[in-house]
């Protein structure tokens, strides 16, 4: 697992973390989704501010909560794939995980690709590079903190933000607490800096 994490920690290095633009926008991101009631919190939360985003979406999910995903779609952001099942490259061999992948993209259709927890063996990193824009984060907001959750460390981070960063959330179940707390704060924050956000378009 050591070699793996270290693999990792240089193929990070090739993901696109940061948008290198000269402008007020970040990059607002959601993982893992859609669910019920969260996936409609977030939306409306984006919707009063007038901000994009993009939603990296599991196929499983999405084919369980297709009008959630359309809902995604007619409030004008952006789709990414999270794979079908939200494996982890690091718990199955790496044709499986492949499998997996493309077995989303059957579904998602779009050209950006997320991995779960940020992990990627050398082998999947290889094979997916030439299908998909691999897209990591600068700035993730410990919203899946469920047992250390701490609002204001989580804030703290979070207002570390600059133009071009790209932000991690979750819109799932699961990790809704923190993002509940965690969503309004940050985007008044951002609205009161003079930052937008806006969908990925890489």
């Amino acid at each position: 697992m050591l070699i793996k994490r270290t693999i990792n920690f240089f193929l990070k290095k090739t993901y696109i973390s940061r948008i290198q633009e000269n402008n007020n926008k970040v990059y607002l991101t959601f993982d893992d989704g859609p669910e019920p009631e969260i996936t409609e919190y977030v939306l409306d939360a984006l919707r009063e501010y007038d901000y994009k985003a993009t939603f990296f979406c599991t196929a499983d999910n999405t084919e369980k909560y297709p009008k959630l995903f359309q809902k995604i779609l007619e409030d004008g952001h952006r789709i990414g794939n999270h794979t079908f099942s939200h494996r982890n490259a690091y718990s199955i061999n790496s044709q499986d995980f492949l499998n997996d992948v493309l077995r989303a993209d059957m579904v998602l259709h779009t050209p950006i690709f997320r991995p779960p927890n940020g992990c990627l063996t050398l082998t999947t990193w290889l094979k997916l590079r030439y299908k998909f824009k691999i897209v990591y984060w600068t700035i993730g907001s410990g919203d899946w903190l469920k047992k250390t959750f701490d609002y204001n460390a989580s804030m703290e981070m979070l207002r570390r933000t600059h133009p071009g960063d790209i932000i991690l959330f979750h819109f799932s179940q699961e990790l809704q607490n923190g993002t509940k707390k965690l969503l309004p704060a940050y985007l008044h924050w951002l609205k009161n800096n003079g930052l937008a956000s806006d969908k990925l378009l890489i």
